[in-house]
């Protein structure tokens, strides 16, 4: 297994939040977690480094600290990428805030998401909750309203 660790300040951002993050290739699929800021200066790194890869993709969101649109801009491509190359991207892991941007902007069911095995590293803004939430553990009328 190669594991790569990328790391880069946001311009322009608290220089207190960086971005980075850490692939792990298993030679079936690549896990990336995710941490810090995933926006404008940051999203076309993370799409360069994917860029090549023909084999599934599975984020890890649970460090993500914000998602700006051009952030999820990228995972939209990534996640549209995949289809067309019949593979698959999925994510792990959202936070519950990250899980009402995409109800509000229709887009909850656009993604595949994969909250079995391990726990996640951390559990920023309610990471495992969203994940109990999502995985159908919790009744929908239980889930907060958006």
């Amino acid at each position: 297994m190669e594991e790569l660790r990328f790391h880069r300040r946001n311009p322009g951002r608290d220089s207190h939040h960086p971005f980075s993050f850490s692939a792990l290739d298993d030679g079936k699929k690549l896990h990336l977690v995710l941490e810090g800021d995933l926006d404008f200066a940051t999203a076309p790194t993370l799409l360069e480094y994917v860029h090549e890869v023909s084999k599934d993709i599975c984020v890890d969101l649970s460090c993500l600290d914000f998602v700006d649109s051009s952030g999820l801009s990228s995972l939209i491509s990534m996640q549209k990428r995949a289809r067309a190359n019949d593979t698959k991207f999925t994510l792990r892991f959202p936070s519950g805030q990250f899980l009402m941007v995409l109800q509000m902007a229709g887009l909850r069911t656009f993604f595949d998401f994969d909250n079995s095995g391990s726990e996640p590293l951390t559990d920023p803004g309610g990471a495992a909750e969203a994940a109990r939430i999502w995985s159908g553990i919790v009744p929908a009328s239980q889930d907060r309203p958006v």
